[in-house]
């Protein structure tokens, strides 16, 4: 395993929220680094991160593909992002933020999603990436540095693979948990769910069907309905 970076600084959220202050201190000692508290664990859950990024940036670069019409290179997954990428994860990123909102609205919880440029330049301060726009902390931030796209050689070029973790993890296991909370909240997530719809379709799956996340597959995700959460007091502990 090669680590290219540890994070030099985390927001930590637990679940009773009485024992976030121990999260952080043990955080802190075991990586050496600065831990924040947050108010809640779906906070904690909600905040921007993989599923912001990862599945965006590879349905962009997969536009002009099809299965019998390959990529002609493998680029640079984060220094060679376009502005329709960064585009596609601001949209995204502002649903979540969105939905977050919706939910102080309906609970008093302040949920506080920001920009992941945001959060990651502050995650990632000391390296001064420009934190201007998306397009441009991907670019410059040394922590993204040298990683090619999730494609495979295939014959006269490069195809998705979509057994990569990008769409195995970044999907059921990160937009998914979203939509099931933006289902609960009652939040449309249409940019979202022309990702995932465009993914499933691809991996052989079904998690959104009519725009609500009640496909097939929805148990092989971590989305609250698995676990039969159906409700917002369901999913802040309170019922």
């Amino acid at each position: 395993v090669h680590v290219q970076v540890l994070k030099k600084k985390y927001r930590i959220g637990a679940l009773p929220a009485s024992a976030t202050d121990d999260c952080c201190k043990i955080t802190s000692h075991i990586f050496r680094a600065e831990s924040i508290p947050l108010t809640h664990l779906l906070e904690a859950t909600m905040y921007p991160i993989n599923a912001i990024i990862h599945p965006q940036r590879v349905f962009r670069i997969c536009q002009t593909w099809a299965p019998n019409r390959p990529l002609p290179e493998n680029p640079l997954f984060y220094e060679a992002i376009d502005d329709a990428s960064a585009g596609l994860m601001d949209l995204v990123n502002t649903e979540l933020t969105m939905i977050g909102e919706r939910i102080g609205d309906l609970s008093g919880v302040h949920i506080t999603l920001p920009p992941i440029k945001d959060f990651l330049g502050w995650v990632y301060e000391d390296d001064k990436p420009d934190v201007t726009t998306t397009k441009s902390f991907f670019a410059t931030c040394i922590a993204y540095k040298g990683f090619r796209s999730p494609l495979k050689q295939c014959e006269g070029g490069w195809e998705p693979d979509f057994k990569n973790r990008y769409f195995t993890e970044d999907i059921p296991l990160g937009l998914c948990i979203y939509k099931g909370i933006a289902d609960i909240v009652g939040f449309d997530t249409p940019v979202l769910d022309m990702i995932v719809y465009w993914a499933q379709a691809h991996m052989g799956k079904e998690y959104i069907v009519d725009g609500k996340l009640t496909g097939k597959d929805v148990g092989e995700t971590n989305a609250p309905q698995r676990f039969n959460v159906t409700t917002l007091d369901m999913l802040l502990g309170r019922a």
